[in-house]
């Protein structure tokens, strides 16, 4: 795209702050992200014990509905602003024209939806939902825009002040509406609604933002080339990813009821809120450093090699311990009202743990620039996982679907990591996949044998005694089976040669 000159109320980012600024914004992004992992934990405590599974399984209907027209949204095309080099200046009066036009038309496109859904019994229940949901494709209009500005100018303070704000704002609305009784509807209006307020707040009030010219203008496309291809490809990748998501809210309310796709998110969550964000940060932390080395392909491969076996080991622990105590977890978290779920955690749990390995697989070939086949990775995963939800209609109980669901993604997981493995080091599967498996295999064994010990106690104690005890033998484990990998992985952390002398293995040495 073509540089222009800074539009009025853009504020460079002096090249003299640009460190200072980044400093920060590593410190903001912490402080948002335990910031919505507290604000979603305290909610979701309140919510599983006055929301019926029903309800549940509408907004998450709802939910997966905008997920897949937000893959049209205008982000992908805003995003091509932190795309461009020192110097150059987003024209963000065409980019909020061209923003303008894609969420009105995504905001039609949801209220048609809801129209079919009228006619239709089945879905009759979701219809004004997805009226109400679609107030966010326009609030999402000065919602992203004023984010992607915020990134352009590295003020990392502000945009994750609005996102701790609107997590915040999403908090209380859901809670204070769930309590008053309002079921699907608290969910839908406080994730897709309230919770987008704060940055248009920010943009058109206090920072008085304004197109140059008027608001709303059928923009010149050809002048948006660039962010258009660019915003086109991340465009068919987040279809691609929700592929499966939408069509289980299609399918599964008419096959296994709304109550079915209530319990499956909930044994979704159970991972994705306890040991899947172990995996989520290091993925966020990691994959920014890796593309610095993809010049050096030796230097690469190491990197890469260590970030799959860390990422494999915690998420290994993580399932494992998740799938032996998940109903003890699902009491603590959610109460009793979910018991029904428990039949589906070991396969969520295997589903998402396979998720992350293929996401870590795409990262690798990312970081390498090597696009081609991470489309076709993700277009493989969609074509495998997401016609599986019409194996309901021939009588497949949900159990059974989950389990399918999970032996598919494994298996595009193992085909992503062969895709990425000619960027590892050799002899990679040996040395990131099997001791993992390994040494979490004989803790998670020895760790179902105490269980046995505690049946009947309150799930807390189970927790407070088993949780210590298999990190424990997880780590005695790799000690005595693989120490070379406790060595490699420990000397890269602060404090991490402290923890090798209490182990023992201080004199040790690896290869960098």
């Amino acid at each position: 795209m073509t540089a222009t000159p800074p539009a009025a109320g853009v504020r460079p980012t002096p090249r003299s702050h640009r460190r200072t600024v980044l400093t920060h914004g590593a410190a903001w992004n912490a402080i948002a992200e335990v910031a919505q992992f507290c604000f979603n934990f305290a909610a979701m405590l309140v919510l599983v014990r006055i929301i019926a599974p029903a309800e549940y399984g509408k907004a998450a209907a709802v939910s997966s509905v905008l997920l897949l027209l937000n893959a049209f949204s205008a982000s992908s095309v805003l995003a091509h602003t932190v795309q461009l080099r020192e110097g150059e200046h987003p024209d963000w009066t065409l980019h909020w024209h061209a923003a303008f036009v894609l969420q009105g038309g995504l905001f039609a496109a949801a209220n048609l939806v809801a129209g079919v859904c009228w006619l239709l019994p089945a879905y009759r229940p979701v219809a004004p939902l997805l009226h109400i949901g679609s107030i966010g494709c326009l609030l999402n209009l000065p919602h992203l825009f004023a984010y992607a500005l915020l990134q352009r100018e590295l003020d990392f303070a502000r945009s994750r002040l609005g996102v701790i704000l609107s997590s915040l704002l999403s908090t209380l609305t859901t809670v204070a509406l769930g309590l008053a009784g309002w079921g699907a509807y608290a969910i839908v209006i406080g994730t897709h609604v309230s919770g987008l307020l704060p940055l248009p707040i920010y943009l058109l009030a206090m920072r008085r933002w304004r197109p140059d010219g008027p608001w709303f203008r059928w923009p010149h496309w050809r002048r948006h080339g660039a962010p258009l291809r660019f915003g086109g490809q991340q465009m068919a990748m987040s279809l691609l990813f929700s592929a499966r998501g939408a069509l289980e809210a299609a399918v599964l309310p008419g096959t296994l009821g709304f109550a079915a796709l209530g319990l499956l998110g909930r044994a979704q969550s159970l991972h994705a809120q306890t040991a899947g964000r172990v995996g989520a940060v290091l993925r966020d932390t990691v994959y920014p450093l890796l593309p610095r080395s993809a010049g050096d392909a030796p230097t690469f491969a190491r990197h890469a090699t260590l970030f799959l076996l860390v990422a494999v080991l915690a998420g290994v622990a993580g399932a494992a311990f998740v799938g032996l105590e998940g109903p003890q977890l699902s009491r603590l978290l959610f109460g009793e009202k979910w018991r029904e779920a428990d039949p589906l955690i070991w396969p969520a749990v295997v589903a998402a743990l396979a998720v992350g390995l293929f996401q870590v697989a795409t990262l690798l070939l990312q970081s390498a620039r090597r696009m081609r086949p991470l489309f076709a990775l993700t277009v493989l995963e969609a074509a495998i996982c997401a016609p599986l939800v019409l194996t309901t209609v021939l009588g497949l109980s949900l159990r059974r679907y989950a389990w399918v669901v999970a032996g598919a993604e494994a298996f595009t997981a193992l085909v992503a990591l062969r895709v990425a493995s000619r960027h590892l080091a050799p002899r990679w599967l040996e040395t990131t996949l099997l001791p993992p498996f390994v040494a979490v295999g004989l803790a998670a064994g020895a760790t179902a044998l105490l269980r046995q010990a505690l049946v009947g106690q309150p799930p807390w104690v189970v927790l407070a005694l088993t949780a210590p005890v298999y990190a424990s033998l997880v780590v005695a484990a790799l000690r005595a089976l693989y120490p070379a990998i406790l060595v490699a992985v420990l000397t890269r952390l602060r404090g991490g040669v402290a923890v090798l002398r209490l182990l023992r293995l201080g004199t040790m040495r690896v290869d960098a």
